[in-house]
């Protein structure tokens, strides 16, 4: 440990002056080291006198007094009058600081305020030694030199003349340390607020976590060095390292998070319960199912790694309180990866402990921050009761604790002594009342105070204005507390006695930013009265060093129009079209079309070199140029000039990526009028008339999509068509299909459709019925044949091209489109790498799910698109998936659809102009196929029941082919529902594979949906399904639900966002039940009685339903349910006959129809 020196102020030296002047100067080193050893066991000041105790060589400690001679009446006049006429003085003070022209106006008033000599001190020793100065005596004067450099009031009580108590006479109000210090019992409230959140009104999207800028210790950096109350070493240095530290391993921390999988746990119930002194005891999180209570330090960074990863699009479905608390945790790890987290210290019961807090001075946090409280449920900690605000403080509180706690553990010089314990350790101290820790509290409040200036309700502000050749300094205050006054002069503060109470301590906070703008002491030292010029070359210092640290301490300042934004010269080029080009027919052709030519940026103007050399000569620092700020450093000069010599060498897609952002490297481009025809003319989406041989009238907003779909195909973009679910993105293929083979696009090489398997059978139906003219293979099933010849269109599954990746290399195709392209997600994966070598020059991906959501995993999809467009994976991880997916950067997601706006293309059911084009029920039939189990199954269940049917009349044949169509849905269900067994996996049943693929769209966009079917074993079987595959449970209402269980079912349904997925039993669910929450409407198997599934249906769709409903009837290809759905379809007497006896009407069909009903099919 390092050793203990005292006299460290030039106060504290002058105290110790009048020891060295003494005769027994071999007394000094003993003494010395009597106090560094402690030995000075106790010492307090009564008056003008000093009693302290010292321990000498026998057991009991030494008596000894010193005193100083009282100031007498004139003396304290002189004191006042030459303290409160001059605020530079009183500033000083008031921040512990006493300044050299303070002595220097005393001895001109004769007021002596430091002993001259021995003579001027009388002391007394209660030890044998003879000397007037004994080493007792030396080690106590040693003493009180730490204290006074702590505190020069000291010199004040020791004359016995309370200064604070003659500054208030005279008008000034003291702050008592109080303030400094707040105390943990002032947040406690009786009664939680009465405020409770109600639906979420701010935009989620909009919380930028991004523009937080990283400084690591700047912050620390603020704080003046060595502090008097930590002698052993210089604390600023040990807290700036720690930050440093925190930051980095902050960072390691995220990259680690960033690879685990998102939580798919949906919560449901938040407690959190903290202490009196608001450390944690508890925080429990329920999800439907389960209960996870975080406490420990190892158990809050698990949850901080959990609320990390909960995924940004769900964040709506869970819990308030689970949504607050992501929201917080983001804010904390946000804050500490970028070094902008600062100490807080509390007085508690017997005691101080430090919190660490985001840095609320920082305008980005603090947005954020009040953001957060705005979502913030009213009792969102259960106890103790807190404001909204302080409630979201104890909780991003607890979180840095945890972290700085984890961060500090082990390195020595963080857990030495109280005051490291106390700030890096979450330790209490409990002072022990001994001497020279009386000053330590306040000593460390004042030391970090200059960091909570900005929430004062009165606070400085520095104005800066432009004069004819530079500019001039101003200082004003500014009350917070009134948004609309205007900035207060100074000298008002100072003279009216509207301010008495905020006088003193807004000059101790004037006072600690002379640290910063040594100039204030200028304005300080006239009262306000005068201003500080500075030319041009001067305030660079001012503007680039001085200022950004009061902005750091979010100072306001008010700056000229045009300082804001102060303009850096940069690079950028003025585009124009080649004097040589007519028309772009592709993105490439374009290229070719543009001319660069690279100049100087000066904000929105470009100049040439010439130019900017004129505009510039001679001119240095910050300078107006064309009614605009521009700073002019020579050594950015340098290398503006060296940029300018070898220009940028950019390929095709860099080009265009730069053309459409509209910038480079931060500097604005400049297109020229021709420019911006020739782009406006290439991506100009054309009317185009529908193919002839389309069996469909598309809808508005499905003809713009085919149309946008044909002109990226024109000019060589790969497309990405993502809109919402139900809107029909197949169709709009089909259309685009037709098209190409109307214009022979597909004569020499056909088109490939890559899909799901559970979706093979719905794009054969959707061809068949909108498309028939296009000749189609499907490539599936053991006897696949890749056979082109005479074909427009090879339909297959992913699974097939990685499996057979050596056929589909072999050909080349005119176009390859993927459905649920999200399949591809994954760019290490066999899958998406045979994916990606097939032979393409035009390529389309489809889904339905947000593209902003899951950013990283579309680089792949962007990828297949457009190679190269949006560069490697990790740079585009870095540009924008993270800053996006993670902080929601606008700033970063606004560039991405700039330059991906040509290639992607996003509709939503709720968009206005979409809405007007829907039906507000749209039915869907989603056709799958039975699973090569199910359909044995269904064979020998069949092939036994037409049988026994043969030998069967009337009411018994009748019931037993009842008892068929019972036994074959339960298999067209799944194999469990008809064997009754518990195995619930979907890929055991095609329509079970094939709810589980809507299921997951649904969720991706944040749908509810209710789930009807006729079985109450089935859904059982269901709701293990969707248990086990989406980590979250739904809820099933069936014939056994009681009255009360039941209106409690639909109500979490109707009012709990988490609550996304209902199963009923038709009978259950059929009547008397609104569930207007529902975008969506599954029937998974059918009644085959129009009447009974409408009444299902309006279950969602009724007075009530805000949203367009999307109704998806589940249906087994070349199965009795395909066969028997058409049949009631295309005969309407056979449609009246199910409404009115249901499937009893089959009973009665012969057994050559009965055959062809239930026979399996292609």
């Amino acid at each position: 440990m390092a050793r203990i020196s005292f006299g460290n102020t030039w106060w504290g030296k002058k105290w110790l002056d009048a020891l060295a002047r003494t005769d027994y100067s071999n007394r000094l080193p003993r003494g010395m080291s009597y106090a560094r050893k402690g030995s000075v066991k106790q010492l307090s000041i009564l008056g003008n006198r000093v009693e302290a105790s010292v321990q000498g060589s026998r057991r009991t400690p030494y008596k000894v007094e010193i005193s100083l001679t009282a100031f007498n009446a004139t003396q304290q006049k002189a004191v006042v009058e030459s303290i409160a006429g001059n605020p530079l003085l009183l500033s000083h003070l008031l921040i512990r600081k006493l300044p050299p022209a303070l002595l220097d106006e005393f001895e001109a008033r004769k007021v002596p305020l430091f002993p001259k000599s021995w003579g001027d001190i009388g002391a007394q020793c209660s030890c044998p030694d003879w000397a007037a100065c004994c080493k007792h005596i030396a080690a106590v004067i040693y003493m009180i030199a730490n204290e006074i450099d702590k505190n020069p009031f000291i010199l004040f009580d020791l004359h016995e003349f309370d200064l604070f108590k003659a500054l208030e006479k005279k008008g000034f109000k003291t702050e008592k340390q109080a303030a400094l210090i707040p105390d943990v019992k002032d947040f406690l409230l009786k009664t939680h607020p009465e405020k409770h959140a109600g639906a979420i009104d701010i935009d989620l999207a909009s919380l930028d976590f991004t523009t937080l800028e990283k400084t690591p210790g700047a912050l620390a950096g603020l704080l003046p060095e060595s502090p008097l109350f930590y002698p052993e070493k210089d604390f600023r240095l040990i807290l700036e390292r720690f930050l440093n530290t925190a930051a980095k391993e902050t960072t390691r921390l995220l990259a680690s998070w960033d690879g685990l999988e998102a939580p798919l746990d949906l919560f449901t119930a938040l407690d959190v319960s903290l202490g009196a002194d608001l450390h944690v005891e508890s925080i429990d999180l329920t999800t439907i199912d389960k209960q996870f209570s975080y406490s420990s330090d190892e158990t809050l960074l698990e949850l901080l790694s959990m609320l990390y990863r909960l995924p940004r699009k769900q964040l709506h479905s869970h819990h308030r309180g689970a949504l607050v608390l992501s929201l917080a945790a983001h804010l904390v790890l946000t804050s500490l990866k970028n070094g902008a987290i600062l100490p807080e210290m509390l007085a508690v019961k017997d005691g101080y402990r430090m919190r660490w807090l985001p840095a609320m001075l920082t305008p980005e946090i603090r947005t954020l921050f009040e953001a957060i409280c705005v979502l913030t449920p009213a009792d969102l900690i259960r106890k103790p009761q807190l404001s909204i605000e302080e409630q979201v403080k104890a909780l991003c509180a607890v979180f840095l604790d945890t972290l700085i706690r984890r961060f500090s553990a082990g390195k020595a010089e963080l857990n030495t002594d109280h005051i490291t314990e106390l700030f890096f350790c979450g330790s209490t101290w409990k002072p022990s009342g001994a001497f020279n820790e009386k000053e330590t509290p306040g000593n460390i409040a004042l030391w970090l105070s200059r960091l909570h200036i900005s929430r004062k309700s009165v606070v400085p502000l520095l104005k800066i204005e432009e004069e004819s050749e530079g500019f001039s300094l101003h200082l004003f205050a500014e009350d917070r507390a009134d948004e609309f006054s205007p900035p207060v002069p100074f000298k008002t503060i100072l003279s009216d006695k509207k301010y008495d109470d905020v006088r003193l301590p807004l000059l101790k906070d004037v006072a600690l930013l002379t640290d910063y703008v040594p100039h204030i002491a200028t304005l300080l030292a006239a009262s306000g009265d005068k201003t500080a010029f500075f030319d041009g070359e001067d305030f660079v210092a001012l503007f680039f060093q001085q200022l950004p640290l009061l902005r750091l301490l979010d100072i306001p300042l008010l700056l000229p129009k045009g300082l804001n934004k102060l303009i850096r010269p940069g690079i950028s080029a003025h585009v124009k079209k080649s004097a040589t080009a007519t028309s772009a027919k592709s993105y490439l052709s374009l290229d070719a079309m543009l001319n660069f030519e690279w100049r100087i940026a000066l904000g929105d103007e470009l100049l040439s070199a010439d130019e900017f050399r004129k505009l510039t000569m001679g001119a240095r620092g910050i300078v107006k140029i064309k009614d605009s700020f521009v700073y002019l450093d020579d050594k950015a000069l340098q290398k503006l000039w060296k940029g300018l010599e070898k220009e940028p060498h950019l390929s095709a897609q860099d080009r265009l990526r730069i053309v459409l952002s509209g910038e480079y490297e931060g500097a604005a481009l400049h297109l020229d009028d021709k420019v911006r025809r020739l782009i406006d003319e290439l991506l100009h989406v054309r009317t185009i008339a529908v193919p002839k041989a389309l069996q469909a009238d598309l809808r508005g907003y499905q003809q713009r999509g085919f149309e946008w779909l044909a002109k990226n195909l024109q000019i060589g973009f790969g497309s990405l068509i993502a809109d919402d679910m139900g809107l029909g993105k197949t169709i709009q293929i089909i259309t685009l299909m037709l098209k190409m083979k109307e214009d022979g696009m597909l004569e020499k090489e056909p088109a490939l459709v890559v899909v799901p398997t559970t979706l093979l059978t719905n794009w054969n139906r959707e061809i068949e019925k909108f498309a028939p003219k296009l000749q189609v293979l499907t490539y599936h099933g053991s006897d696949r044949k890749l056979e082109v010849k005479g074909k427009d269109l090879i339909l297959t599954s992913y699974g097939l091209v990685r499996r057979d990746e050596a056929t589909f290399q072999k050909q080349r195709w005119a176009i390859a489109i993927l459905d649920e392209a999200q399949n591809i997600k994954n760019p290490s994966t066999a899958q998406t790498r045979a994916i990606k070598k097939i032979k393409s020059d035009l390529r389309i991906a489809m889904t339905g799910t947000p593209v902003e959501n899951r950013l990283s995993e579309y680089w792949s999809i962007f990828d297949f698109l457009n190679k190269g467009y949006l560069k490697g994976e990790q740079a585009f991880k870095k540009e924008f998936a993270l800053p996006i997916e993670r902080n929601r950067s606008l700033v970063a997601l606004e560039r991405f659809q700039k330059i991906t706006s040509p290639f992607i293309i996003r509709r939503l059911k709720s968009d206005k102009s979409i809405i007007s084009d829907l039906p507000d029920k749209m039915e869907m039939d989603q056709y799958c196929c039975l699973s090569t189990d199910q359909a044995a199954l269904y064979q020998n269940v069949l092939d036994q029941a037409l049988e026994k049917i043969k030998t069967l009349t009337g009411i018994e044949r009748r019931g037993l082919v009842l008892q068929l169509i019972t036994s074959l849905k339960q298999v067209c269900n799944h194999p469990s529902h008809y064997l009754k067994k518990s195995e619930a996996t979907p890929d055991l049943s095609g329509k079970a594979a094939l709810l589980m693929e809507l299921l997951s769209t649904m969720e991706e966009n944040g749908e509810k949906v209710i789930i009807f079917t006729q079985y109450r074993e089935m859904g059982e079987l269901l709701k293990t399904m969707i248990r086990e595959h989406f980590s979250s449970e739904a809820l099933f209402l069936h014939g056994g639900v009681s009255r009360k269980n039941r209106d409690t079912m639909v109500d979490r349904f109707q009012s709990e966002p988490y609550t996304k997925i209902m199963l009923l039993s038709l009978k259950a669910g059929g009547t008397g039940l609104n569930l207007t929450a529902a975008q969506n409407v599954i029937h998974f198997d059918l009644w085959w009685n129009p009447a009974v599934e409408a009444q299902a249906t309006d279950r969602a769709y009724r007075i009530g339903q805000s949203k367009n409903v999307m109704v998806h009837r589940l249906i087994t290809k070349g199965t009795f349910e395909e066969k028997i759905d058409r049949m009631i379809k295309d005969k309407k007497e056979l449609a009246e006959l199910a409404v009115l006896s249901g499937e009893k009407w089959i009973g009665e069909l012969g057994d050559h129809e009965l055959r062809d009903i239930f026979s399996l099919g292609e």
